[in-house]
């Protein structure tokens, strides 16, 4: 485990920053309508990303070559075995544990770590390694919006936009085979 260690300031919050809220160079101020901390200086196009959430994870594979580097344990089970058509894009990703192991983490030298809010690790000794930023509570969004919001933390908002406008053509492409729904019968055998 990760020895205890003397917690300092968090040197990636907005709080630290110049009073026009600008960040060191290559940084930008992550402050999204559904972040509910303060504002967070991360790297403008984070590249090395450890996802302690499925939401970031889920998006990254979704676009492709933008893998994280480093992910909870228990998400690799459950793509393996529910999700086989990802075992490629996930093939580099190291399994951190669950709760993950900090050195570990530290050995990946993330950027940006994506920590979730039911995460089991200490969110002190997380946010020493790499600017951190932790999920909202979302139980009330859509998907969608918590894919946006995890595409805006990215920085690529226009491509998961993309992604969304495909979903939703192949949605209306559905609706227009199914017709009514009301009039299709259905039998679930158990």
């Amino acid at each position: 485990g990760v020895d205890p260690v003397t917690v300092a300031p968090n040197p990636f919050t907005a709080d630290e920053v110049a009073e026009d809220d600008g960040c060191e160079d290559g940084f930008r101020l992550f402050d999204n309508e559904l972040l509910e901390t303060e504002p967070v200086c991360i790297p403008e196009n984070p590249e090395r990303i450890v996802a302690l959430a499925p939401a970031p994870f889920e998006v990254m594979l979704a676009l492709g070559e933008a893998a994280p580097v480093g992910a909870v344990s228990y998400l690799e089970s459950i793509y393996q075995r529910n999700f086989p058509y990802t075992n490629d894009s996930a093939a580099e990703v190291t399994f951190v544990g669950f709760p993950a192991n900090l050195e570990l983490v530290v050995e990946l030298e993330p950027d940006l770590i994506i920590q979730s809010p039911f995460g089991q690790e200490d969110i002190e000794q997380v946010q020493q390694i790499a600017p951190t930023v932790i999920l909202p509570l979302l139980p009330n969004v859509r998907w969608e919006e918590n894919m946006l919001f995890t595409a805006d933390l990215l920085n690529r908002t226009a491509e998961v936009e993309e992604l969304l406008d495909d979903y939703n053509e192949r949605v209306e492409i559905l609706r227009d085979f199914v017709g009514d729904p009301s009039a299709i019968e259905v039998s679930v055998v158990r």
